[in-house]
């Protein structure tokens, strides 16, 4: 349905119908952009799994390292020669 508004003297029209929509096209447009930024539940269940997996990688990474340092140092230390007995 297309409303048609007569302005003045002249005859000039204005659709009305177009006017309206597109005002309500800038809003829809508002309104997206708003919406683009935000996450959904199924997003922030994903982003808590990465950042879980995430954590646990470093935390291996951590210990592995730990424990190759504690190898190292142990090694080390069994090489030494022992200074309780000097004889020995």
């Amino acid at each position: 349905m297309c409303f048609l508004f007569y302005r003045g003297q002249a005859g000039k029209k204005t659709n009305i119908e177009d006017e309206t929509s597109s005002v309500i096209e800038r809003h829809l447009e508002l309104i997206n952009e708003k919406l683009n930024n935000m996450l959904t539940k199924s997003d922030t269940r994903f982003l808590k799994q990465i950042i879980k997996d995430t954590i646990s990688e470093q935390k291996e990474d951590v210990f592995k390292q730990l424990m190759h340092r504690i190898e190292i140092r142990t090694r080390e230390r069994s090489n030494e020669p022992s200074k309780r007995n000097p004889d020995s």
